[in-house]
């Protein structure tokens, strides 16, 4: 074992280099007209560095954290005695019971049960075969598990499914971080030809001839001319999968105090994590999705 002393200052050097990598929530914020309105193309060309390496997701334009809610981790870090889980909630946080806001709007219920509604609509795909959950399966770990998704006409994709579970909490959206958010990445499969293979004209055609969904979307966007829109269908969907968190993890209970919830074998494996700089990449509540690497 490393001598305390030693370990101690590598955890604390860990702990510098991912406060310098990530901006505070403060410096990060989005101006006011972006959000959901920002396009991939736009957060593409800016995630994209002149010379490859590391693309910090935060500075992204509509890329500041879209999801609202308190971590009670945030206690521990500021008065638990213990080093390692003061450190690690101060690096990883936990997951909180539920998501309050959505870029400072509180989540409305009518959208997130409407969004549930969608998630599973096969309708919203050319075929009327595939869903949202197709790829995205909640009975399995908010992903297909195959090695890519196949999509309209049997087509495979070129990448597999990430899990939508805490995906809210995400800095960027894709595995190349190119949507700003979860109502952008909503739009995206709707439309890929290999995926559901559709188009915002052909599900604003489909949804406004089913009286029921005419009205839910009536009440999750009330007081507008035209609420069946394709943009109201993303925000939506967005809506529904800001409540796919997973807190209480044993990780979780144990940075809020719990010490049985991990035991040693696995206090030392994340006290190595952290002291040998894994942590400086893999930080925040899902261990990373913050920043993304490109290679020249």
């Amino acid at each position: 074992m490393q001598h305390p002393t030693r370990t101690g200052l590598a955890i604390a050097a860990t702990l510098l280099v991912a406060v310098a990598c990530s901006q505070s929530d403060g410096d990060r914020a989005a101006p006011a007209d972006s959000g959901a309105g920002a396009t991939a193309e736009t957060a593409t060309a800016q995630a994209t560095p002149a010379a490859g390496g590391q693309v910090a997701l935060e500075g992204v334009p509509g890329t500041a954290p879209t999801a609202d809610a308190p971590d009670p981790a945030d206690a521990a870090a500021a008065g638990d005695g213990d080093r390692l889980r003061t450190t690690a909630a101060a690096l990883f946080g936990t997951i909180p019971e539920r998501v309050e806001e959505l870029r400072g709007q509180p989540l409305s219920q009518a959208q997130v049960d409407l969004g549930h509604m969608l998630f599973f609509e096969p309708r919203l795909s050319r075929s009327q075969l595939l869903t949202c959950n197709t790829c995205h399966s909640i009975g399995t770990g908010g992903a297909d598990n195959v090695p890519v998704s196949i999509g309209h006409g049997w087509q495979q994709g070129p990448r597999n499914s990430p899990t939508v579970f805490n995906a809210v909490f995400n800095a960027a959206q894709f595995w190349d971080g190119r949507a700003a958010d979860l109502a952008e990445q909503a739009k995206g499969p709707v439309q890929a030809s290999v995926e559901m293979n559709s188009t915002p004209e052909l599900v604003v055609e489909t949804l406004e001839s089913i009286p029921g969904y005419v009205e839910r979307f009536g009440q999750a966007f009330p007081g507008q001319a035209n609420p069946v829109s394709f943009d109201n269908m993303a925000l939506a969907l967005e809506a529904f999968e800001a409540t796919l968190v997973t807190p209480d993890s044993r990780f979780d209970r144990w940075v809020l105090g719990d010490d049985g919830a991990m035991d040693g074998t696995e206090r030392r494996g994340l006290e190595l994590f952290m002291a040998s700089g894994c942590a400086s990449c893999h930080n925040g509540r899902n261990f990373g999705a913050r920043r993304i690497s490109r290679s020249a």
